[in-house]
């Protein structure tokens, strides 16, 4: 028997972003809408990756520039 290895993807609301990084959920929802973070539609909801988070952690986010 195989073993089938699940891929498992951690995700974070625009709140819960927004403490991480110390922003404003305000700002987060803004890049989010300008394409400088990544991230997907559920309904009117918005999702972030962890992977996302942590290019975020590591690159920053630039305001004055499109992503």
């Amino acid at each position: 028997m195989t073993q089938e290895k699940q891929a498992t993807y951690d995700f974070y609301t625009p709140r819960q972003l927004a403490q991480r990084l110390q922003v404003r959920e305000q700002a987060i929802t803004k890049w989010l809408r300008a394409g400088k973070i990544k991230g997907i539609r559920v309904g009117y909801d918005w999702r972030i990756s962890s992977e996302e988070y942590e290019r975020v952690q590591r690159e920053g986010i630039n305001p004055d520039t499109q992503r």
